[in-house]
């Protein structure tokens, strides 16, 4: 009994009172800052026009990062890595992005992040979010969040955007 309140006390940092400071919120802190500077780096090798969107991305995930990992470091979460996490959930939502990976490169930007939009708001919404009228608005949501991505990238920051090999691509 006595090993495991001191294995809690050393787990805690705080004496053993349930607060842990490598939580879940810390390690998303380190993984977004770590993703803030690959796509800073990644930009090296580009002109400067085409550098400037992705650099300015990854500077403000980077500072957004040390934010979030500040106010982790500050107020650390007693939750546990898993507690409080709806695995199935989860699941669904890293199969619904690797579905929305192979969808872009077989039907294309818009297509594919319609369907994906739709998909996400209207299985990952519970039960009320299948009920028709739900459904009918989780359409037009998925349509005019996705056109207005579409039309933003494509027109205004002249980004190519992949039409798939069912459109041309």
């Amino acid at each position: 009994m006595a090993a495991k309140q001191a294995r809690k006390r050393s787990e805690t940092g705080k004496g053993g009172s349930g607060v842990r400071l490598l939580n879940k919120d810390v390690i998303s802190a380190f993984v977004l800052l770590a993703v803030s500077v690959v796509v800073y780096l990644e930009t090296a090798g580009l002109n400067e026009m085409s550098a400037v969107f992705p650099r300015y991305i990854g500077l403000l995930l980077g500072a957004l990062s040390v934010i979030y990992l500040v106010f982790s470091l500050l107020k650390p979460s007693a939750k546990g890595l898993w507690e409080g996490t709806n695995k199935g959930r989860l699941a669904a939502a890293a199969a619904g992005i690797a579905a929305y990976t192979g969808l872009i490169w077989l039907s294309g930007f818009l297509i594919a992040s319609i369907l994906m939009m739709f998909g996400f708001i209207s299985l990952l919404g519970g039960r009320e979010s299948r009920r028709p009228l739900r459904l009918l608005q989780a359409g037009a949501i998925a349509i005019l969040v996705s056109g207005f991505f579409f039309v933003l990238f494509k027109y205004v920051f002249i980004v190519p955007l992949p039409a798939g090999i069912l459109f041309g691509a």
